[in-house]
């Protein structure tokens, strides 16, 4: 029963990013911040509030 109940919430969890994604998504946002490209936190919150 408990892994019946297991495979039906991995089908139901949807937002589920696979593990490589999300390292090759952090290992870009660590090149860029070395790199100096990245922006104000005040220009992203006056994007935010945009939307």
């Amino acid at each position: 029963m408990l892994v019946l109940e297991q495979a039906e919430a991995e089908e139901d969890d949807s937002d589920d990013t696979p593990v490589e994604e999300i390292k090759g998504s952090l290992t870009r946002a660590l090149q860029q911040a070395k790199a100096g490209q990245t922006r104000p936190l005040s220009e992203l919150w006056d994007r935010i509030d945009a939307e």
